[in-house]
């Protein structure tokens, strides 16, 4: 009996069943994604790419991608990035290296063969205003309190964070009487986020922000607190501070830098939307419709928008006041 039933399941299983059926797949062209964030700044980046629908198979060379920039009305150089020459920008990407100014109108339309012209439009908004940075003592957990603090009455306008940190070594050799030095910096970004506070044991820090998973915390100003005159926003974060006694052959250096982002709102919804897409999860299984993204291109797909910024750096040193001493 026993071999009767494992010879049935056997069976079982090199059966198999086959369902044909036609898939209604509509014939819809490809269009550009254009990403583009113009600030006061000296380069702006951007970013082509082909949005493809199914079928699609043609090859499309970015590189021939005829792109207008204009600051004002005026027309822009407008440069491509092949095969990295600029290592400060990505890879194969158009920028323009004309300086920006708050308040600036920035429009800009781009072609390529077979996919027709897509075209945006935004302005640029000021930087924040009256900015502080401060990191305070590790707790007995090691993190420290990361705070930003800026003034803004506004209810209507956006905002966005980003800390990286900053390592710098440092070393010294003597050959034949003769010392070199020899400097490295590497960058770190800080990912941000709000740790799970069920019990609202800080309520003055629960905000409705939210993280790209790549560094960068989004909110709404009207959605942070007042502290003494002050919006403020905190993290609790991993501090590394310069080793006391270090050799003189070899140094490192830390420090922190913390660039808050004033956005527009088209900005902010862009990200907003590809936030909660990601936090669908029964999207993935096909059990829940995927929400739209925020798109400003009309034509084709992908984002306009303007920033302004302000950065502060701070090297991690202690005072007497248990205060980080700027760096020089």
């Amino acid at each position: 009996m026993k071999n009767i039933i494992i010879s049935s399941f056997i069976l079982l299983a090199a059966v198999s069943c086959e369902m044909r059926f036609d898939l209604d797949i509509p014939e819809e062209p490809s269009k550009l994604f254009a990403f583009c964030v113009p600030g006061a700044q000296d380069t702006t980046a951007i970013l082509i790419d082909v949005a493809r629908f199914a079928g699609d198979k043609n090859r499309y060379d970015i590189s021939k991608t005829e792109i207008d920039f204009r600051i004002n009305g005026e027309r822009q150089e407008v440069r491509f990035n092949a095969k990295d020459t600029v290592r400060s920008l990505p890879t194969d990407c158009f920028y323009v290296t004309s300086e920006i100014h708050p308040h600036d109108e920035i429009s800009m339309t781009a072609s390529l063969e077979g996919l027709g012209t897509v075209s945006a439009q935004t302005q640029v908004p000021s930087a924040p205003e009256n900015m502080e940075f401060s990191i305070g003592e590790p707790d007995r957990h090691l993190k420290s309190r990361v705070s930003i603090r800026y003034t803004d009455d506004s209810e209507d306008t956006y905002y966005a964070v980003m800390i990286r940190e900053k390592e710098t070594t440092t070393s010294r050799m003597v050959y034949d009487g003769v010392e070199e030095v020899h400097e490295y910096v590497y960058w770190t970004d800080i990912l941000l986020g709000y740790e799970f506070d069920p019990f609202q044991m800080y309520p003055e820090f629960n905000i409705r922000a939210f993280n790209n998973n790549m560094g960068i915390c989004f909110w709404k100003n009207a959605d942070i607190h007042t502290v003494a005159g002050s919006k403020e926003i905190a993290f609790d974060i991993y501090i590394k501070k310069d080793i006391e006694n270090q050799s003189w052959m070899q140094t490192i250096d830390y420090a922190y830098e913390a660039s808050l982002f004033r956005i527009t709102k088209d900005l902010y919804d862009y990200y907003l939307s590809a936030h909660l897409n990601s936090e669908n999860y029964l999207s993935y299984f096909g059990m829940a419709d995927s929400g739209p993204e925020n798109n400003t291109i009309t034509g084709g797909f992908g984002i306009l928008a303007g920033m302004g910024r302000q950065t502060i750096l701070f090297d991690t040193q202690y005072t007497h006041k248990e205060n980080y001493l700027p760096e020089v």
